[in-house]
This record gives C-alpha cells, structure tokens and sequence, in this order.
C-alpha cells in the first residue's frame, strides 16, 4: 500500500503538479490500472487499455461542466 501512495506521490510531483479534487478519483483509477499492469509485456499493456476503452467516451463538457456530471442538460 506505501508503495501505491509512493507512485501517486511521484506522479504528483512529476507529471501532474495539480490535482482538483473533483477529479481525484480519475487519478487514483490511472495509477491503480498502471500498478496491476507492471507485470504485462508492453504490448500486452497496449493491448489491454485498447480493449478497455471500447464503447467509453468522456467528452470534454462531461469534465469541466458540474451540471452535466450530475445528469442536468
């Protein structure tokens, strides 16, 4: 569990510099998915988040509008 909190740490500092709260939980899906697939080749990886993103979409409204998230037109 220290080690998953280390990695999220890393990315903070790293990549990411900020974090909105709103979207926290996105993040911690990102790091979770990238620390079950540290044992995958890398095309298996690649394989993997192509089969996982089949049927998903998330609009850039969908991100930033508040009433959209919460089902409102």
């Amino acid at each position: 569990m220290e080690s998953f909190w280390a990695l999220v740490r890393r990315g903070y500092n790293g990549t990411f510099h900020r974090i909105e709260p709103k979207h926290l939980h996105r993040y911690i899906n990102e790091f979770a998915g990238r620390l079950n697939m540290k044992t995958l080749s890398t095309i298996d990886k690649m394989c993997t988040i192509a089969q996982n993103l089949v049927g998903k979409r998330l609009t850039y409204r969908q991100l930033v509008v508040p009433s959209v998230l919460c089902g409102m037109p």
